[in-house]
């Protein structure tokens, strides 16, 4: 079963996603933080992919981005971001910091869902 770590401080972000995702058939992991998310990849299973929110209290999506694909352990699992700021300047700080994918908020599902499909491919 496709592991899916989703990473939003909005708690119905959170919600909405993980009932999508599962429905879907994807098994789902919960963090409210980047932090909390860090703490997790560092002991836990590892997911296939990261949906990770850009803005976040405490550490932002683009700084973890940059520690999990700064980590030899870590940096083959897609990433993708999520963000209400849909300016080029976003995409491409997402993109830097070595995200696999953006994804604008609103979320739409079928967008998300063939993005996920996608970065499994690979």
């Amino acid at each position: 079963m496709v592991r899916v770590m989703v990473v939003d401080d909005e708690p119905d972000i959170r919600m909405v996603l993980s009932k999508m995702l599962r429905k879907r058939g994807y098994e789902v992991e919960l963090c409210e933080s980047a932090e909390e998310a860090l703490e997790l990849l560092s002991t836990g299973k590892l997911p296939d992919v990261i949906i990770m929110d850009l803005m976040m209290p405490g550490m932002s999506g683009i700084e973890a981005c940059r520690a999990i694909k700064s980590d030899d352990r870590l940096s083959g699992i897609p990433v993708i971001i999520l963000t209400v700021m849909s300016e080029p300047e976003a995409k491409e700080e997402s993109r830097e910091a070595g995200a696999d994918a953006h994804v604008d908020k609103p979320i739409n599902m079928a967008k998300l869902f063939s993005t996920i499909e996608k970065l499994l491919q690979k």
